[in-house]
């Protein structure tokens, strides 16, 4: 006789991509009851981390390094400035469109659409990649390597590598095809492009110094 067979339960898996409970504050399922306060939470290592602790740390640090003639940790202090800047690009735009992580949680908690969180994000993301390259290299440069052409070359080459190139390069390894496109843009178009304008206008610069 063949012996009776028992249903077997199996729980539901959850649905990432419902608009309704996820854009109220229900991550994976669960009632939160806040989706703000997740967003908020999501948020904290792109704002708190970066922006209002790491970034001004190490301009703080630079500074006071170049002050006391310490060089040496004058260019640590730059090099934690780029990574901070680079963390910005990691986030917005490389893993903007996800659903899952950070960007994903901070889209579900406030209800906001990937260009939504692009247009309130990107804007701080590009104006602090422009100080970078326009400020704050040239006057790292001025200061630390103030009569040698190769090593303010190999800076100038180097800035760009680490946030175009390294933490660009986040959605080729993370965050699923659609954040493979603007990596793909990030480090095929942009770092060449950068790399070779920052590197022209450095020695032009260096030209005119000595005539």
């Amino acid at each position: 006789m063949e012996a009776a067979r028992l249903p077997i339960h199996r729980p539901r898996k959850p649905d990432l991509h419902r608009s309704g409970p996820l854009r109220h504050g229900f991550l994976f399922g669960h009632d939160y009851g806040h989706g703000t306060a997740a967003a908020l939470i999501a948020a904290a290592g792109f704002v708190l981390g970066n922006g209002l602790i790491s970034l001004p740390l190490s301009r703080i640090g630079y500074k006071r390094a170049v002050k006391s003639r310490r060089y040496g940790w004058a260019l640590f202090a730059y090099w934690c400035t780029v990574a901070s800047i680079g963390n910005f690009l990691d986030y917005v735009p490389i893993r903007t469109f996800t659903r899952d992580g950070d960007m994903g949680s901070m889209q579900r908690g406030l209800g906001w659409s990937p260009w939504m969180i692009l247009l309130v994000l990107g804007i701080p993301t590009a104006l602090v990649l422009i100080w970078l390259l326009a400020r704050i290299m040239p006057a790292t440069l001025r200061q630390l390597f103030p009569n040698s052409l190769p090593q303010r070359t190999t800076i100038t080459i180097l800035t760009p590598c680490a946030t175009f190139g390294f933490y660009g390069a986040a959605g080729l390894l993370e965050g699923g095809p659609i954040s493979h496109h603007p990596s793909a843009i990030s480090v095929l178009i942009i770092l060449p492009l950068t790399i070779l304008a920052e590197t022209v206008h450095l020695h032009r610069s260096h030209r005119r110094g000595l005539s």
